[in-house]
């Protein structure tokens, strides 16, 4: 252990990095559509997450606070207007984006006091948009007005939809019947007039080049105006059968009429009906009021099944999202540098590659005994394999070519959860699972052998509690869990006393992490405590400008950085970092009020990026994962600078010579990590005239490990593969 501090401290010296302002991506699964806008080109989607926007060619971009000026995430309702300005309603306003800037207006400006139903452009460049009780509020020529039963000749306050005709005339579907708006003039259809009982409940309007009127009325009818008379329609007039309530009308750019019913959707072109059911759609329709949009290329947008597309021959589901699991657990990295994530889903295991293109996979395909697969715990090890845990038990293991499920111990155990998979320098894996009754167990694979460890026959801690994080310091492998310390040398378990109690309800949950230096540090409520193998010092709001004393997770980088994770008070960052005695609360632009719990899971990746989860999985706030990137460039000038270091043979079984850059004149610091950041060697060589070293890794599992050599004002920096 002294010797491993010892060249830490000494590395430390030329591995102080410089930062530049830290980069944030936002990986985040597809929400369901609140909203849809198309026109031309551009098809604008609403969600709880931000906008979407996709183009009739398969492009997509996500518009969220944080890399826009978008004045909000929930976005409510959208429209494109005439000179081609995106409109939104979020909950506290409007905003108009011109393709540079957005403006906004708070509801109170635009007299908007109800909750908005829908937003409507208009040929001539104003912008309705229907508010429920209210009648609608109308931007044009720079103002906000008002439209109601007080000032004009709406039959309603109740507007339900608004559509526009080419001869110039406002349509309006309203809970008094339909109102049409004609220069100065009103004309109103209602059930007394038209002699449709259902006339008094107009749900949606449209309006053909011809100038035929349709509306949904009630609850399973629609109708026409034409030549003068109306005519009602059930859905079986038109060969649709068991299709439940009628929907939305619209009349696209080619003249066609869309017709939604809860179960179907239906096209009338040329005076031909085509309908299509939800078998051919591909989900189940729920009985709500469902969004339509037709783009320039003749596809249908609705907000079916989170959001669907029909393009005239097949249905798809694109994602407003650009992740694919809907709650993201765990995260993890192999050794190509790929992303893992575990989560819910029936697809629970999804992998991202540098490129962004997303995988997903589903357990049960892959040989796990059940369809009810959450996956909470995953690592990827230094030699290629990614672990997933289950919850009963069962491990799935990926080699980067194929699946294998290990079920010794769901077959062996009765286990109901699981918390951690890591694996050590040594090659072994260790999983934490609870088995029944209620009681830690850890399992370690090593050599295609399984070795388990029950509390408290082997596990010096009482039954009741479970092992909730895991530690690596040189040949130690530590392991905490509710306020709960322990120590194993490989032979020898030892309960380690904490310097505090902890009394927080969520205390089985803070995590241990293993510094670079060979310390130990445990997360608590009254800060951080480092652990020498000997003495525990505390780091603290009282002796340093860490941002909080409630610490719930400690990870570290390979440049010197800790980062934890706490629950933000008040909501903000919940995540910070320390470097060089400063701290720096993270928070994406855009972010600053929305967390409100400890993120899940921390992780740091072979670029020294920090990831994390939005929030606690039982709690709000933003879902999926967000990436800090802290932009660490280089050395520093006066520092010393790092050259290339041969090794031969590359790769190798055992045995590789370096080349020094000099004669070994001076003693020789020798270190060897893994690519999770874990010193698996290290050595002072004493200085001789040789100008190479012979180091034996054949005791080390496969993979790739970096190595550094520092000789008197040299530093040499390179890679081997172990084979």
């Amino acid at each position: 252990m002294k010797t491993l501090v010892s060249i830490f401290l000494f590395l430390a010296g030329f591995l102080h990095l410089t930062a530049q302002d830290g980069a944030w991506q936002y990986y985040f699964p597809g929400e369901e559509a609140t909203a849809i806008a198309a026109s031309g080109n551009t098809i604008l989607v609403g969600t709880n997450n931000g906008l979407s926007w996709f183009d009739t060619l398969g492009n997509k971009e996500h518009v969220l606070p944080f890399n826009s000026d978008i004045p909000s995430m929930d976005i409510r309702q959208v429209a494109i207007d005439e000179s081609g300005n995106w409109w939104i309603h979020y909950g506290t306003g409007f905003a108009r984006f011109n393709g540079t800037d957005w403006q906004t207006w708070s509801n109170a400006e635009a007299g908007a006091s109800n909750t908005v139903r829908f937003l409507r452009a208009a040929p001539d460049g104003a912008i309705y948009a229907g508010v429920t009780a209210a009648g609608a509020v109308v931007f044009q020529n720079g103002a906000w007005t008002a439209l109601n039963m007080a000032n004009s000749g709406l039959p309603s306050n109740d507007v339900r939809d608004i559509t526009f005709g080419q001869d110039g005339k406002t349509y309006f579907a309203t809970g008094a019947g339909l109102a049409i708006l004609d220069g100065a003039n009103w004309t109103i259809y209602n059930a007394a007039n038209t002699g449709l009982s259902n006339f008094n409940n107009v749900k949606s309007v449209a309006v053909t080049a011809a100038g035929v009127i349709w509306v949904t009325e009630g609850s399973t009818r629609f109708a026409k105006f034409e030549a003068g008379a109306w005519t009602e329609y059930a859905a079986a007039d038109i060969g649709l059968t068991g299709v439940g309530f009628s929907g939305r009308v619209l009349v696209d750019a080619s003249d066609r009429l869309w017709l939604s019913f809860t179960k179907s959707i239906s096209v009338l072109s040329n005076g031909v009906w085509t309908h299509q059911l939800e078998a051919a759609i591909g989900c189940t329709l729920l009985p709500t009021s469902v969004q339509l949009a037709v783009d320039g290329a003749g596809s249908l947008w609705t907000s079916w099944c989170s959001l669907t597309r029909f393009d005239g021959q097949s249905w798809t589901q694109p994602s407003t999202g650009n992740s694919l699991l809907p709650a993201v657990y765990v995260i993890t990295q192999d050794t190509e540098g790929n992303m893992w994530f575990g989560g819910a889903g029936d697809k629970s295991i999804a992998k991202k590659d540098s490129n962004d293109n997303w995988e997903s996979f589903d357990p049960f395909e892959l040989g796990a005994s059940s369809d009810f697969n959450d996956v909470w715990s995953a690592h990827g090890d230094a030699s290629g394999n990614v672990w997933f845990a289950m919850l009963n038990g069962e491990i799935l293991r990926f080699d980067g070519a194929e699946w294998t499920l290990l079920d010794t111990l769901a077959t062996t155990f009765s286990i109901g959860d699981t918390w951690f998979a890591d694996s050590g320098p040594d090659g072994s894996v260790w999983f934490s699972f609870v088995k029944e009754p209620f009681s830690a167990l850890l399992a370690r694979y090593q050599n295609g052998e399984w070795t388990t460890f029950s509390a408290p026959e082997d596990i010096p801690m009482p039954a009741g509690f479970a092992l909730t994080s895991i530690a690596f310091i040189g040949n130690t492998t530590w392991f905490y869990g509710a306020g709960i310390l322990v120590k194993f040398d490989g032979t020898n378990w030892e309960n380690v006393a904490i310097p505090v109690n902890s009394g927080s309800a969520f205390s089985s949950i803070r995590k241990i992490g293993g510094a670079p230096d060979g310390g130990l540090w445990l997360s608590t409520e009254f800060g951080l405590f480092r652990y020498d193998g000997a003495n525990w010092t505390n780091l603290s709001t009282s002796n340093s400008d860490i941002p909080t004393d409630d610490v719930y997770s400690v990870v570290f980088d390979q440049a010197g950085g800790m980062y934890i994770g706490y629950i933000p008070d008040p909501a903000g960052a919940n995540c910070a970092v320390g470097r060089n005695g400063e701290w720096m609360e993270l928070v994406p632009p855009g972010f600053e009020s929305v967390f409100n719990k400890e993120p899940w899971h921390t992780f740091v990746d072979q670029d020294n990026r920090f990831w994390f989860t939005g929030a606690h999985p039982a709690s709000g706030g933003a879902p999926g994962v967000l990436v800090y990137d802290p932009m660490i460039v280089g050395t520093e000038e006066n520092e010393l600078p790092a050259t290339d270091l041969m090794i031969f043979p590359n790769p190798t079984n055992g045995r590789v010579t370096l080349n020094l850059a000099g004669n070994q004149q001076e003693a020789t610091q020798l270190r060897v990590t893994n690519l999770q950041g874990q010193t698996v060697y290290a050595a002072s060589i004493p200085a001789t005239e040789s100008s190479a070293i012979d180091l034996d890794i054949s005791h080390l599992p496969a993979g790739v490990y970096s190595v550094t050599m520092v000789q008197g004002d040299v530093v040499q920096v390179g890679k081997v593969v172990k084979g």
